[in-house]
């Protein structure tokens, strides 16, 4: 009797377990919902807006291609009333991700030869929204690296985005200065001066069901692509409250 009732208590807590997993998933979820509609924190009639923010973003990449520091890009299209999913507070705007990126790239395809030691390598299984486990992390030959990290160039603060596989749209913070390379990822980069990182990702985070059913193309190998990424539409607000609403987050 003692352990047929040690079997009903395991299960029943089991179950109570999973029933509270849940309720905490479900409540995050509605809380970064809350976050890109502009109802977590109070509106601040002070703000700049976030038209003026996207302006600056854009006089900066007009900047960029003078100097021949980035390529010029083709215009992306308006957004459609149809793209729109839910309304947002009046000094906020809806933009695509790539208007406000400078950086909208991604690794190889090819799978470099692994070695014991050399330069920091990282694939798709490293990715977690919790952060890279650069603990699991392999490692490529100089010459490999070069050719790898000379396509994306990511640095500290810019997002990894997994583009491929069963873990497509899983977004993370790049947190070291060490340079590495990287597969089956999209990166995307901006001024850290004027977009919160950590506000992209959690739109991203909250996004990732339905950028897999809209924007990831099917069949057994489901892929994100960098035109179709910088295409997603996402709701922008004013710097200032970007910050208010990363730290509520946190």
């Amino acid at each position: 009797n003692l352990f047929v009732n040690s079997k009903e208590i395991k299960s029943s807590l089991t179950t109570e377990l999973n029933q509270q997993v849940g309720l905490v998933k479900n409540l995050r979820q509605q809380l970064l919902q809350d976050a890109v509609q502009g109802k977590l924190v109070e509106q601040n009639k002070k703000d700049e807006p976030a038209s003026e923010l996207l302006k600056k973003i854009k006089a900066e990449k007009e900047k960029l291609i003078a100097e021949k520091k980035l390529k010029k890009e083709k215009e992306l299209p308006s957004i459609k009333p149809e793209e729109i999913p839910f309304d947002i507070p009046e000094n906020w705007v809806w933009c695509r991700l790539g208007e406000i990126c400078t950086k909208v790239t991604d690794g190889f395809h090819n799978t470099p030869k692994k070695l014991s030691d050399g330069k920091i390598y990282i694939s798709a299984t490293h990715i977690r929204e919790d952060g890279i486990k650069w603990s699991d992390c392999l490692y490529v030959s100089e010459k490999d690296h070069k050719e790898l990290y000379n396509k994306a160039y990511p640095k500290k603060g810019e997002i990894l985005i997994t583009n491929r596989g069963a873990g497509c749209s899983t977004p993370v913070i790049i947190d070291i200065d060490e340079e590495f390379s990287f597969q089956n990822a999209a990166l995307i980069g901006f001024n850290q001066q004027l977009v919160s990182n950590k506000y992209i990702f959690y739109f991203i985070l909250k996004s990732r069901d339905e950028i897999m059913k809209t924007f990831v193309n099917g069949g057994l190998q489901p892929m994100l692509s960098n035109v179709v990424l910088g295409t997603i539409p996402i709701p922008f607000p004013p710097l200032s409250e970007q910050y208010r609403i990363v730290k509520k987050l946190d």
